[in-house]
């Protein structure tokens, strides 16, 4: 063999070990990386929620770290860190059909509200984001799995144990001997079908979609209420706000006016008004020269003193009709 060949090779083997050997070392530092990023996640998670670790050999195989733990009284989660883990955020998921907003109805997985794509939280952000949104709005139970769990599936497997179990001699009852090789050779549905437990069997299927059915109309028709119900509240809703746009409306007008008529304003227009009578009188008195003007002088003044009563009265009276106007509306 050539010697330089021979060199070749012997030094691409040496790379190619080297090679495995650093990517080896890559591949155990991220995933130690990875391992120790979740223990302190969960370990701060654990001082707030009770949280437990999951072994399954199908998340090993993918690579998966699985917990659980008791988000609410009602509400129970799985926590799953996938294996590109930290560049990826922890997904959360029921562990029952519930219904609410941020539950995906197919996959059971629990929405985490971002406000952009690159952001990163922590388990303990998310799960603390989540429980605050189900206290504003908790998750009701689905109520066909609610109807379920009402009916057990004990006689089901009951009567499903007895016809696998069951012998020829039951299935064949009442058979001649010459007829039984027959039979064997037979369609064994027909006298599947005629045994007891067979019967019982289909009278549990057919009452079990008897309710569900029932069910169905029953929750159409809620959602029929509760769409009929959301159209008379958004209507209020419109007629509501016309009424709050309108007492904006009249609170201004009440406020100005109560300005307008205000105590201090109506006595600094009386003051007004009582300056320039006074000032009147005054240019009167000092150029009243003889017993005529003197005479109508008094009778200014007595003009003076009757007008100065009415004008009283008037703010009075316009008094009242601010506070009864206030008042109406007060009411």
């Amino acid at each position: 063999m050539d010697p330089d060949l021979q060199d070749t090779r012997v030094l691409s083997k040496i790379l190619i070990e080297n090679h495995s050997k650093i990517m080896s070392e890559q591949i155990n530092q991220e995933k130690q990386y990875r391992e120790n990023l979740i223990a302190q996640q969960i370990k701060e998670t654990q001082q707030h929620f009770d949280v437990k670790k999951m072994t399954q050999d199908f998340n090993n195989q993918l690579n998966q770290d699985v917990y659980t733990s008791q988000l609410s009284e009602k509400v129970q989660i799985k926590i799953v860190f996938q294996h590109n883990f930290p560049e990826s955020n922890p997904q959360i998921f029921a562990t029952k059909q519930m219904s609410h907003k941020l539950i995906d109805p197919d996959t059971w997985q629990i929405k985490v509200e971002q406000q952009n794509a690159n952001e990163k939280k922590s388990l303990f952000q998310i799960l603390n984001d989540i429980g605050s949104q189900f206290l504003i709005e908790a998750p009701e139970e689905d109520l066909i799995m609610m109807e379920f769990s009402k009916q057990p599936d004990d006689q089901f497997q009951k009567h499903l144990k007895a016809i696998k179990s069951v012998e020829l001699r039951e299935l064949f009852e009442n058979c001649y001997p010459n007829q039984y090789l027959q039979n064997l050779q037979q369609d064994l549905s027909q006298f599947i079908m005629n045994l007891e437990d067979y019967q019982q069997l289909s009278n549990l299927i057919r009452d079990r979609a008897q309710n569900n059915e029932s069910l169905g109309v029953q929750i159409k028709q809620i959602r029929n209420e509760n769409q009929s119900l959301k159209k008379e509240i958004e209507k209020q809703l419109i007629h509501l706000s016309k009424l709050q746009s309108s007492g904006f409306n009249l609170n201004g007008f009440c406020v100005s006016l109560h300005k307008k008529f205000s105590d201090k304003e109506l006595a600094r227009v009386l003051d007004k008004k009582i300056q320039n009578l006074e000032q009147y009188r005054e240019e009167k008195y000092e150029n009243k020269n003889n017993e005529e003007n003197e005479k109508q002088f008094e009778k200014d003044v007595k003009e003076y003193l009757e007008k100065r009563k009415e004008y009283q009265i008037s703010i009075q009276k316009k008094q009242y009709c601010v506070r009864a106007f206030q008042n109406k509306y007060q009411k």
